[in-house]
């Protein structure tokens, strides 16, 4: 390679004679270490750019699946984005409606608990009541088979009484007054005792025929009201059984209405016949008194006594506490054996009575 240089001092050229290769190594270095730098430049402002992008595109990322889950419904997740930018404020905004949403679902799930709780106990109620109604119905039907029957039992016994008692003893009156009719004169004078027995015979079927019709309706309660009417009954009864008794009221003495009256009486009439058949007792007391609005009869006796909790409830006491249950009111029974027993029924005087005069 030839190459031509103009002299400054003169008008001279210098000729110089190089190989190429020679002559452009300079420019070859110069090239090949600008097309390195550039690549390098190049590398580095991808990289930076890369870099650039990341922290702008996975805080985005990160706020797009966290914004996902919430619409889903999941938001116990915190989110975790560390920004000091717009994406930082929206972060925030984010974690902020996330804590709120999960404190409005832990409210409502704790409501939705308490209503589920609440439902429940209702259906547990609901389930023993209706599981007590039923057991109050069968006891109803048992019981209403078993009064059904103790009313045909008391009809049988007394139709029996009428027949046998009564019945024969008013065929003897006959009797004998055909043969005092048919006797002459002259008899007259041995007559008397026969006279005499027919007039005790007359006095006990008169006897009888008080008590039958006490047992069944007493008219003193009709006429004379509560107190007499139960002080008679316990006369005929406890009485005939060698019973002492004593029948104390307080405040009592004023007329009832008659369906709350009945239902006093026929309670008080069953203790009475249970002192009388059962106890063997010496001395009872009924107490009657009326407090307020509320009427309480007391029977108490000094018999033999039972354990309730060993002996059935007939049907008699059966028959007692449905009498109290439709008036309103409540029957207890104290009874320990060798210590007599204790009756109590207590009643609204208001209110209506579920029973009929003559229940």
């Amino acid at each position: 390679m030839i190459a031509v240089a103009p002299l400054t001092s003169g008008p001279y050229v210098a000729i110089l004679e190089q190989r190429a290769d020679v002559a452009l190594a300079l420019p070859l270095r110069l090239r090949q270490r600008l097309i390195l730098f550039e690549s390098l430049g190049f590398m580095v402002t991808m990289l930076v750019a890369w870099v650039t992008t990341r922290h702008v595109v996975k805080p985005t990322e990160r706020l797009t699946t966290a914004a996902q889950r919430i619409a889903a419904g999941e938001v116990e997740a915190p989110i975790n984005v560390a920004a000091q930018d717009e994406i930082g404020t929206l972060a925030e905004s984010l974690e902020i409606m996330r804590l709120r949403l999960q404190a409005w679902g832990s409210e409502l799930e704790k409501q939705v608990r308490e209503r589920t709780s609440e439902l429940e106990e209702r259906n547990r109620q609901s389930r023993l009541l209706y599981e007590t109604l039923q057991s109050h119905e069968r006891q109803l039907r048992s019981l209403l088979g078993k009064v059904l029957g103790a009313q045909e039992d008391e009809r049988k016994r007394v139709s029996r009484e009428l027949h046998d008692e009564i019945g024969q003893a008013l065929s003897a009156l006959t009797m004998g007054l055909e043969r005092l009719e048919d006797a002459r004169p002259e008899q007259w004078v041995n007559l008397m005792d026969q006279v005499e027995r027919l007039r005790e015979l007359a006095k006990g079927t008169l006897g009888d025929l008080r008590r039958l019709t006490v047992a069944l309706r007493p008219a003193a309660l009709d006429d004379l009201g509560l107190v007499p009417a139960i002080r008679r009954y316990a006369e005929l009864y406890l009485g005939d059984a060698g019973v002492d008794f004593d029948v104390q009221e307080e405040n009592a003495g004023s007329r009832l209405d008659p369906s709350l009256e009945t239902v006093i009486y026929r309670v008080v009439q069953e203790a009475i016949n249970n002192v009388a058949r059962h106890s063997q007792a010496t001395r009872a007391k009924i107490n009657l008194s009326s407090r307020g609005d509320t009427f309480v009869a007391t029977v108490e006796d000094n018999g033999r006594g039972f354990d309730p909790l060993v002996t059935r409830e007939g049907v008699g006491l059966q028959g007692m506490r449905e009498r109290a249950s439709l008036a309103g009111g409540q029957l207890t029974l104290d009874s320990q054996t060798g210590h007599g027993t204790r009756v109590r029924l207590q009643l609204p005087l208001t209110g209506k009575v579920g029973l009929l005069r003559d229940a």
